[in-house]
């Protein structure tokens, strides 16, 4: 399959599976605190949400008053999240041809977006396209080398077996399957576009050992500044 077949068969997955997403972010989101964290003050700031799905992260951004605009490629993820949040826009759009000006935005924002898209490279040339110069954009997302916190096994082994049998998010025979990364691979994307990048590694669990080994924890956010 083509690329742009392939982005289209996802589009419709996620459509078909719409009513699984929420609407909204724990206040105590992990994530949205290190988003607060990176992003800084963004009162009228320009922000895009890539993958906005139902507009969660929109919505948290907009509470602190940044002019929010989300893209997702799913038409009906898309017409929940301008309900859930009138005060922001959003439009479909794929993430690899975001239909954006040059240096559009303050800050970008793409969680467990990622994942989900084929052509990871020219989803990051967009994002670091679009952003200012001085900007930022930070991804977040699943970690290659996580272990599952309970039952102590690769989080990608149990991932391909519920593949297999079905169970994940992408059936067996779908021609894409979900994408995890190695901090190392989208810290070397990101340098080609910004003037600093860093990652880490987001605890979301209380087992200690993922204190002291920290690559175990399942996702990793991406900063960089153009």
């Amino acid at each position: 399959m083509q690329q742009h077949d392939i982005e289209q068969a996802i589009a419709e997955r996620f459509d078909a599976l719409a009513d699984r997403f929420p609407e909204e972010l724990d206040p105590e989101d992990f994530r949205m605190r290190v988003v607060a964290d990176f992003f800084g003050e963004i009162k009228g700031a320009k922000v895009l949400d890539v993958g906005c799905a139902k507009g969660r992260f929109a919505k948290a951004l907009a509470k602190l008053d940044a002019k929010v605009v989300g893209v997702d490629s799913s038409e009906k993820l898309i017409e929940s999240a301008r309900v859930n949040v009138p005060i922001a826009e959003f439009f479909v759009g794929s993430a690899t041809h975001l239909d954006f000006q040059n240096n559009a935005f303050d800050r970008v924002l793409c969680v467990e977006t990622l994942e989900h898209i084929p052509d990871i490279e020219k989803a990051i040339a967009e994002m670091m396209r679009v952003v200012k110069s001085g900007g930022k954009v930070l991804i977040i997302d699943k970690n290659k080398f996580s272990f599952h916190p309970t039952i102590f096994i690769p989080r990608l082994a149990l991932k391909t077996l519920m593949e297999y049998c079905n169970q994940w998010f992408y059936p067996r025979n779908f021609p894409f399957h979900e994408q995890w990364f190695s901090n190392h691979t989208i810290e070397q994307m990101l340098e080609k576009y910004a003037s600093r990048v860093e990652s880490s590694y987001l605890k979301d669990t209380e087992n200690k050992l993922f204190s002291f080994l920290p690559f175990l924890n399942f996702f990793i956010a991406w900063k960089a500044i153009k």
